[in-house]
């Protein structure tokens, strides 16, 4: 073969093969059997008092909101 001459591959012959390393594995289980996930992130008392606080907050919102419901107009009379 000379210098700048190539030489075209054949079929598969760059293709790497990982069939011996591939493996699957099929467990076999009980008909009946149920898995349940492991709770991994359980919950912290922080995040416990977070969401408490999240509601309360939610609350008084809704309680503001309804009580301030006929002051939409309250300072256009002014042009401000």
């Amino acid at each position: 073969m000379k210098q700048r001459e190539t030489r075209r591959k054949t079929r598969n012959e760059g293709a790497v093969s990982h069939a011996s390393t591939a493996r699957t594995s099929f467990p076999l289980r009980s008909k009946g059997f149920e898995f349940t996930f492991p709770n991994i992130f359980p919950d912290d008392d922080e995040n416990a008092e977070l969401q408490k606080v999240k509601e309360q907050q939610k609350k008084m919102t809704l309680n503001s909101s309804f009580a301030n419901r006929d002051r939409n107009k309250v300072g256009e009379f002014y042009g401000v």
